[in-house]
């Protein structure tokens, strides 16, 4: 009883046995017509990236403003997840302050350093 309405599924679900287009390991049929595929956000790595630049390495600063400006831009022309962006911003203002730190430490050390020549030179005269 019921079984005379019986079909294969692949009359019922022609999908399923068409492999255009699709990758292999793909599910026909599974993806929305237009459907777009978002690159995954990288936020919590650019925030540690931030902090780490903050609190140890400044050079970790620079990857952070770096990779934060470049995934910010590709979630506002819509190819990243934009769910990452507080996480991606703030890590980006964290990398921008490691970033001007790390230029301020070298100018202080540069500054040191031809103080330190003057003085060398100006007492051996």
């Amino acid at each position: 009883e019921g079984w005379e309405d019986w079909r294969p599924a692949k009359e019922v679900y022609p999908t399923l046995t068409s492999n255009r287009g699709m990758a292999s390991g793909t599910i026909p049929g599974a993806t929305p017509a237009g459907f777009q595929y978002l690159q995954p956000h990288r936020g919590a790595l650019i925030l540690t990236f931030g902090i780490l630049g903050l609190m140890t390495c400044p050079l970790f600063g620079v990857a952070a403003w770096v990779m934060g400006r470049a995934d910010l831009a590709a979630m506002r022309e819509g190819q990243m997840d934009p769910s990452g962006e507080s996480t991606t911003q703030a890590g980006h203002v964290c990398g921008i302050i490691a970033t001007l730190m790390l230029a301020s430490l070298f100018l202080l050390y540069l500054l040191y350093a031809v103080i330190v020549g003057v003085v060398i030179v100006l007492g051996n005269a």
